[in-house]
């Protein structure tokens, strides 16, 4: 069972009886962290991204969906979560210069059409 990195990282606060901050980054860290770390063990998104995590290892389901599966149960569980803007196999200096583009993209917004020569 191979688990290649996410296209885009999440990161959790999971609150308890310690503060733990996950950034997860592939589908297996997802798992362990729903295993471990998951603050209530129930609930309908909770067991779907458990299911999907558990096909996406065996590779019946892709990891974007155990991705979407995990911030679905994050949501459920009222988890603090952020997806990341840009890759999550980037390091840190390469990420904080997709961040700053994407940000910048975000803030200019796309053009309406393409600029021309005149």
């Amino acid at each position: 069972m191979q688990t290649k990195n996410w296209n885009r990282a999440v990161t959790i606060e999971i609150a308890g009886e310690k503060r733990i901050i996950a950034r997860i980054e592939n589908t297996r860290a997802a798992a362990h962290c729903l295993l471990e770390y998951w603050p209530a063990k129930r609930g309908y998104y909770y067991h779907r991204a458990i299911l999907g995590c558990t096909m996406a290892l065996k590779g019946q389901l892709s990891d974007d969906d155990a991705r979407f599966y995990l911030t679905d149960a994050a949501t459920e569980a009222h988890l603090h979560f952020m997806v990341s803007l840009g890759p999550a196999y980037l390091d840190e200096f390469d990420s904080a210069i997709a961040a700053a583009c994407d940000e910048s993209v975000f803030r200019d917004g796309y053009p309406d059409e393409s600029p021309t020569s005149s």
